[in-house]
């Protein structure tokens, strides 16, 4: 069973915030599909530890982590638009 509310949002030093995740997880998703671009489960579970993580390191308030995942997804969206379309990169055009 998850908690509610407000503790749903507050992770330890050893707990994942999974409210936290699941919206960075999601966000990374909806940016690559309205890029047309493509990224594997397990390129998107990487990209989604890695903004969560600087999340949690900048911010001590879970509110304004997830304040903060929109300038994450529009930096990702400049990132897609100049990567070079390699056929090694998860960052491919679909």
């Amino acid at each position: 069973m998850r908690p509610s509310g407000s503790a749903a949002s507050v992770a330890s030093n050893n707990q994942i915030d999974e409210d936290l995740m699941g919206r960075i997880v999601e966000g990374i998703s909806k940016v690559y599909k309205e890029m047309g671009a493509r990224i594997s489960p397990r390129d998107l579970g990487i990209a989604a530890a890695r903004m969560a993580s600087d999340l949690v390191e900048a911010y001590e308030n879970p509110e304004e982590r997830l304040g903060a995942i929109p300038a994450l997804l529009q930096q990702l969206r400049r990132e897609l638009r100049s990567a070079p379309n390699n056929n090694d990169s998860s960052k491919r055009l679909a």
